[in-house]
């Protein structure tokens, strides 16, 4: 069976972070002034490898699917908390593991030994990992990169299409959920509906109030329909996401689209 687009698109990012953490093995041997013999180097990146499959497989795999669910409603203290004791347990462990595969013996204070600088580097590697992918979860990686090459200093004038989404019955819904229940609301539609844009190769062109604006270049939008796929895309994915919805908020946001190009 084939995979979806969307699966591919989960894999792939799946697949850059854990190689990026994996290069922080040796990363961490340079830095804390280990030399990068062989064994160092293998145990570090095995290390890494292991610890960035653990810790993005939670992240991009479980806690989107439906048996993560409790994660995402958790509150962001909690769900923080969560993470941190996952991130705890996995350095731990893996050190030991990575230990056995290159020498061939297990020590199981490896990770301890090595002291709390070890956990600090990995929470901060985590840290801006994680804090990147949100960026381009919500923005998208093309409009991060023009914005650190400074293409947006020099405009040009180019054709796009357009894609105007916005939430339907957002003043009845204020009234009932008030003001932060429908904030709370907003923002996490808005999150959810990135992954789609992003699988279909959108740009988030900005958020005005209940309302997004993304947008493709004429010819990254028309290939494959990519524009409008994307818009069938956000549908199953708030589909998906029904229950969740009806549970967190009474019920299941509707919400208009609009295309022009």
């Amino acid at each position: 069976m084939p995979l979806t687009k969307r699966a591919v698109w989960r894999l792939k990012s799946y697949l850059i972070l854990v190689a990026l953490t994996a290069l922080g093995g040796p990363l961490y041997g340079l830095l804390f002034g280990f030399e990068l013999t062989r064994p160092v180097l293998a145990q570090t990146l095995i290390s890494g490898l292991l610890g960035g499959a653990i810790i993005w497989g939670f992240e991009l795999l479980f806690v989107p699917s439906r048996r993560g669910a409790f994660i995402r409603r958790l509150p962001f203290l909690l769900s923080s908390l969560l993470r941190l004791a996952l991130m705890m347990v996995t350095v731990t462990l893996i050190g030991p593991l990575a230990r056995l595969i290159v020498h061939g013996e297990f020590e199981p204070m490896t990770s301890f030994q090595l002291g709390p600088a070890l956990y600090l580097y990995v929470l901060a590697i985590i840290f801006v990992l994680f804090s990147a992918g949100h960026v381009v979860r919500i923005i998208g990686p093309r409009v991060l990169f023009n914005i650190l090459t400074g293409r947006y200093q020099h405009p040009v004038r180019e054709n796009r299409i357009f894609m105007f989404l916005d939430l339907k019955d957002s003043t009845p819904l204020s009234q009932r959920l008030g003001d932060i229940g429908v904030q709370d609301l907003i923002t996490r539609f808005f999150f959810d509906i990135s992954e789609p844009v992003l699988e279909w190769g959108g740009e988030i062109h900005s958020y005005i109030g209940d309302a997004v604006v993304i947008t493709w270049s004429m010819r990254r939008g028309l290939r494959a329909g990519a524009a409008i796929r994307c818009c069938l895309a956000i549908h199953e994915r708030i589909d998906a996401l029904a229950p969740d919805y009806q549970d967190s908020y009474g019920e299941v946001p509707g919400f208009r689209i609009g295309l022009h190009g």
